[in-house]
């Protein structure tokens, strides 16, 4: 699935993914943002910036991840997408 504004990372790796995307489009690191509710997405969280984790993720993930949120767009409307 994919946004106007955002891709939808499914497979493995996305941590990867993050940086071969950022490395391509020339996008600072620090210009990243990621948003995830499960395991598979920790890495990927780990890597951006800005890690927004999903209130209905598990809860051992909430104590890595201090930013928690209920709803994406949200969030980017209030960055201005």
């Amino acid at each position: 699935m994919t946004g106007e504004h955002w891709l939808d990372f499914t497979a493995a790796g996305k941590d990867k993914g993050l940086h071969l995307l950022c490395a391509h489009f020339g996008i600072p690191q620090e210009n990243t943002y990621a948003f995830g509710d499960s395991y598979n997405d920790a890495p990927m969280l780990r890597a951006a910036a800005h890690p927004y984790l999903m209130n209905i993720a598990p809860a051992d993930l909430k104590a890595e991840f201090a930013t928690q949120i209920d709803d994406v767009a949200g969030v980017l409307k209030t960055l201005g997408h």
